[in-house]
């Protein structure tokens, strides 16, 4: 449903020269999110590779950026292109840990997961335990995930695998 908004909203953009490009490159991001969500990935991959060539101009943009490699490492991974997914996952972690203060805990530990997912894949098995490990710990330190501890411990159970 926000796709088709997100599609029209594109065209109404498109046509206006007023728009800037990095509010473009915002759009972009948010339907290559809605492609993602129903599994069209290679068209959520056009949108976020769109995305990527706008926000590497701006470069107070950082935070734009860390979430573009969450979704590209996703999107890549969701692909079987393990080479990308490393890449951009890994370009993600980095950003995110470089922001102490303001760690996404549960995307974290997402990206630990798929980057686990790919040296398993890979038969990297000694990597890919590391990465379920951090995956592991970032996931005891969302406080805000679940109000219970049983669901906590559901969370938890997981990453044990």
């Amino acid at each position: 449903m926000l796709l088709t908004y997100f599609l029209k909203a594109l065209d109404i953009y498109t046509k206006n020269p007023l728009i800037n490009s990095f509010t473009l490159g915002v759009l972009y991001e948010k339907i290559g999110i809605e492609y993602s969500t129903v599994e069209k990935y290679e068209e959520a991959l056009k949108y976020f590779q769109m995305t990527l060539d706008i926000f590497q101009s701006f470069h107070e943009v950082e935070s734009s950026l860390k979430t573009l490699f969450f979704n590209l490492g996703r999107v890549y991974h969701h692909n079987n292109d393990y080479d990308n997914a490393l890449i951009y996952t890994e370009k993600y972690i980095q950003f995110e840990l470089m922001s102490i203060l303001n760690i996404n805990y549960q995307e974290l530990s997402q990206a630990y997961d798929t980057l686990g997912d790919i040296h398993c894949q890979r038969k990297n098995y000694s990597v890919a335990l590391q990465n379920y490990e951090n995956a592991l710990e970032s996931v005891e330190k969302v406080d805000s995930i679940s109000s219970t501890e049983e669901d906590r411990s559901t969370l938890i159970q997981q990453y044990q695998k």
